[in-house]
């Protein structure tokens, strides 16, 4: 992963006394952004390192928790769109993670752009370095996936309910009157 890339390019300059000493925690968070996926301590005390969304697939049967509208005390929902992405560049690495010094020419690009999204929001390009894949159009179906999810933190919501003990961190919610599912952060 781009955090932890071997540079071949420094291979005979080896410095004894200069430390680069990180903690687990600064690791963890470094791997959680270059993989990017959530690191967290949920309600019980356990350390979750997953893929965000993981769980969203609840459809196939009954999901996990259901609020009717009887249940909801209050509720806000907003869009912001600042957070918006509407074209993602990625930019890959054909030798693996392994920095040889390679011309510009010898890395692999590919964009994806969510049309729907710029017609709305206007032209709002990022690049995204995806150092572990070499093949372009496996590099188009993540950057498919990283837009959708870079495009999802742009809803937020809550939801005023009576007690409701098994609803967890990280687990999905359908809000009925809504027609939404949401994921509880």
């Amino acid at each position: 992963v781009v955090a932890f890339r071997t540079q071949g390019t420094n291979a005979g300059q080896i410095s004894i006394w200069q430390s680069e000493y990180q903690t687990k925690l600064e690791l963890a968070n470094a791997a959680k952004e270059a993989a990017g996926f959530e690191f967290y301590m949920d309600v019980t005390g356990d350390i979750v390192f997953k893929p965000p969304f993981y769980n969203l697939d609840i459809m196939s049967n009954k999901p996990v928790s259901w609020i009717q509208d009887i249940d909801v005390i209050e509720w806000d929902f907003s869009e912001s769109e600042a957070e918006v992405v509407t074209q993602i560049i990625l930019q890959g690495n054909y030798t693996g993670n392994i920095d040889w010094g390679l011309p510009e020419e010898c890395t692999p690009y590919t964009s994806v752009t969510d049309y729907h999204l710029l017609r709305r929001y206007g032209w709002r390009s990022q690049n995204y370095n995806s150092e572990f894949m070499s093949d372009p159009s496996n590099m188009f179906y993540h950057g498919m996936d990283i837009l959708d999810r870079m495009n999802s933190k742009r809803h937020r919501g809550s939801v005023g309910i009576p007690l409701r003990p098994e609803l967890r961190l990280g687990s999905p919610i359908y809000i009925a009157p809504k027609d939404h599912i949401w994921y509880i952060t």
